[in-house]
Parts: C-alpha cells; structure tokens; sequence
C-alpha cells in the first residue's frame, strides 16, 4: 500500500536526478532534499543521468536558496555545506553559472565523464519570480535542463505549487523534465484533483484516495506520540512516469555526509579545471594521480615570497585577489582558481 522510507531512498538513487519537491511551508521540503542528496552522493551517480548503469567516480554538489541570508529559521540550514547562492541576487547568478557548466562540460567531455554535478535550487518558482525578465529566466533554464542532463547534470528543485505553470516560463506540458515528490496528504489530494484523472485510470486514482484516506488517520495517531519533528511521520506521492507511488519519508534526521571526501571532491573538480592540469587528456585512471603529482609540488616548493621567505606551516595566497585557491604551472609560476590570474612565484604571499 505505502512504500516504506528505505525503498523511497532506494528509488531515488537508482532513477536520474531531476526531482521536484512540492510541499507546503514548514512540511519539510528543504530536509527531505538533504536526506536525498546524502544518500545520492553515497551511492553515486550515473553516466548520462540515466539512474542505470556505470558510475560516475564524483559527485559535486551546488544549492541555491534565496532566503538562507535573510532567514531566521534557517540558522541551521541543512545544505548549508553546498550552498554557493544565499541571497536573491546571487540565486538569480546560479542560472548563467549552470549554463556555464552545462557548456564548459559539453567542450570538456573527460571532465563531465569524472564530475557529475547536482544543481539544487530551494524555492525556485520565487527565484524566477525575483528575475528582471521572470519568464525568459524560466524559458532559458528550462533550455539548460533539457540540453545538459546528458552531460552529467542532475537537478533537485522545490517549491509550494502543484501547478508547474506556475513556474514563470514553464508549462503543464514541462512536468516530464522532473519527477515531481508531493508531500503531505492534503498536498497530495490537491495534485491528484489537479492532474491525477490526466495521468491515471479511474481504478488507480480511486486506489490512490483509499490509500490515503486509511493512513491519515494512522500517521496522525502516530505523530501525537512523537516529540522530535525530526522524526514525524510523513508521507509523499512520487510521481513515476509508470505509476504514481506512495511511499513513507525517512526521517529527516537521517543527513550523513562525508565532509573530508566532498572538499576533497571539490578540490579535485578545481585542478581538473586548471589551464595546466590538462583534463581534456586526462582518463579517470591518471586523474587522481595527475593531481596527486601537482600537490607534491606545490607542497615541496619553497619560493622567496613578498616580505622574505617561505616559514614552515605557511600557506601560499595570491596577491591579487586574497585566495589561497592556487595551483603550480609547470613553468613554476603559480594560478589563482579564484580571480584566474598567473603570479611569478617571488610575488606570491605566504602566510
């Protein structure tokens, strides 16, 4: 009748990453998207977004919520590790910075086949809604999802309405580039008198409503026995391109991530995209080694440096921009990731 929450993590890792979350305020929207992406990065992701076949050796990770600056309840913020764009201007960036990614990984396809990468956008009907153009933001982004998610590109949005038109520049004709995770029965009951009699029979749709109506009152008992929110009793409809399927929620507790394997990740992604780290030759065989090599160098290096010399403990940063996100050349002259400027090495700082 309802699955239970380890087949809900099973489905979600062994299906492409492109779900959309509907939920409303305080339901646990944003929790759940951690859940799945913890157990996504665990399992790993596949070739071409299939949710089938050959893994990719690394999962990146990037979230975007509007409201994690100015939000007080957010303190906590569940993804707060991978979030890049916090604030509405900056969220309303992470579009051109993904069709960026979409055609950097289109030109580098040796990078694309070692980093597949999660775009996570919280509340992003709002996000739309806040663009100077709102519908040609939408139209745009929804090119980039239907262009990308071959290059090792998956997607995770929420949102509060059922209506995909509701998203500026989408349509009701757009729901099949998502696979859309209702949650909460009133949410779901609403979905399935929006679009349920278009996307089921009449035995399955009635099947669906007893469903419900049989365990609405069960979790409401059960939840009166719980004291952690952490740990209610929740319910989701996902909607499979086969059958819809309903299916008990983990509980939201259940984040664990590898906090040393993600920077470490991330770290990776940033030399494979260094001019000199050649990744458009490189294979997954002589990728970690390629890197390996580069860090011996920068760690055996000993440059006189603005101010004197190299100390012991001393960490190299670029002049320019204030980062410490740099790499060595073979010519010795050191890269910055950050602002993308070459510095000799005697004009380096160390601190």
């Amino acid at each position: 009748m309802v699955g239970t929450p380890d087949e809900f993590i099973n489905y979600v890792v062994s299906h492409p990453i492109r779900y959309r979350l509907i939920a409303d305020p305080g339901v646990g929207k944003t929790p759940t998207t951690a859940v799945m992406i913890s157990e996504i990065v665990k399992a790993g992701c596949t070739r071409g977004n299939t949710g089938k076949g050959e893994k990719v050796p690394h999962t990146l990770v990037t979230v975007s919520y509007p409201g994690a600056v100015a939000s007080l309840k957010d303190s906590n913020y569940p993804l707060e590790h991978f979030l890049k764009y916090g604030d509405t201007t900056a969220a309303i960036k992470s579009f051109d910075d993904c069709l960026d990614d979409g055609n950097f990984r289109v030109q580098n396809p040796t990078f694309a086949a070692n980093f597949f990468q999660i775009w996570a956008w919280d509340e992003l009907d709002n996000t739309l809604n806040s663009c100077s153009e709102p519908y040609k933001a939408g139209e745009n982004l929804k090119k980039i999802l239907k262009q990308f998610g071959h290059n090792n590109i998956g997607w995770i949005v929420s949102g509060q309405s059922v209506m995909t038109k509701q998203i500026p520049g989408f349509t009701n004709d757009d729901r099949s580039l998502f696979t859309e995770i209702i949650i909460g029965i009133s949410k779901i009951r609403h979905y399935l008198n929006t679009y349920g009699k278009g996307k089921n029979s009449e035995s399955n749709l009635a099947k669906l409503t007893r469903n419900l109506d049989a365990i609405e009152e069960y979790i409401e008992h059960k939840n009166e026995l719980v004291t952690d929110d952490a740990r209610l009793l929740r319910v989701a409809l996902v909607v499979d391109s086969r059958s819809p399927k309903l299916y008990f929620l983990p509980n939201l507790d259940k984040v664990s991530f590898n906090y040393s394997l993600i920077e470490e990740t991330k770290r990776l992604a940033r030399v494979a995209k260094s001019p000199d780290t050649g990744y458009t030759r490189l294979t997954r065989d002589t990728l970690n080694s390629s890197i390996a090599s580069t860090d011996m160098v920068m760690s055996a290096a000993s440059f006189s440096t603005i101010g004197g010399n190299r100390l012991q403990d001393t960490k190299p940063y670029c002049p320019h921009c204030g980062h410490a996100n740099l790499t060595i050349r073979k010519d010795k002259r050191y890269y910055c990731l950050n602002c993308k400027k070459v510095t000799v090495s005697n004009k380096i700082v160390w601190k």
